[in-house]
């Protein structure tokens, strides 16, 4: 009677660690940031990407003040050596400004990031995220304000 207790409890603890997986924590080291740009010329589209190694590409008329930088999230508390794939989408493709001022408006039209990362033997692993934003191109201005995107990120092991 007692060996069937047993098992009993067994069996229950069981389904409620697979009921509840390893938990992950994700902390954000360094935002994606395109830096402080400015549009010489906004009659045409133009773009600049940030890719994930840090690595800035411009096309048209933006220019760079300061320089951007991808962002940065550390993953700990994961298994060792296990894959982790990642995805990202743009949840908001039009940014916003803090302070509502007459501006166009840019669009985050791309995400840039590796497909998977493996932890190291301690469940740590970094991953870097770029992406590309474009003007609208349509000869309206923009003013020195910040603008902000949102996009989503997924990470699956």
């Amino acid at each position: 009677m007692l060996s069937a207790l047993l098992t009993k409890k067994t069996n229950l603890l069981l389904l409620f660690l697979l009921a509840f997986p390893a938990s992950a924590t994700i902390t954000l080291i360094e935002p994606l940031s395109f830096g402080t740009i400015a549009v010489l010329d906004n009659s045409v589209a133009s773009d600049i990407t940030i890719s994930q190694n840090g690595q800035t590409t411009i096309i048209n008329h933006i220019r760079v003040i300061d320089p951007g930088n991808p962002a940065e999230f550390v993953l700990t508390d994961l298994p060792g050596n296990v894959q982790v794939f990642t995805s990202a989408s743009v949840t908001q493709m039009t940014t916003t400004t803090v302070d509502p001022a007459p501006t166009e408006q840019f669009t985050l039209v791309s995400v840039d990031t590796a497909p998977s990362v493996t932890t190291d033997g301690t469940g740590y692993a970094s991953i870097k995220i770029g992406g590309t934003l474009r003007t609208s191109g349509n000869g309206g201005s923009y003013v020195d304000v910040q603008y902000r995107a949102s996009l989503q990120l997924t990470f699956n092991y």
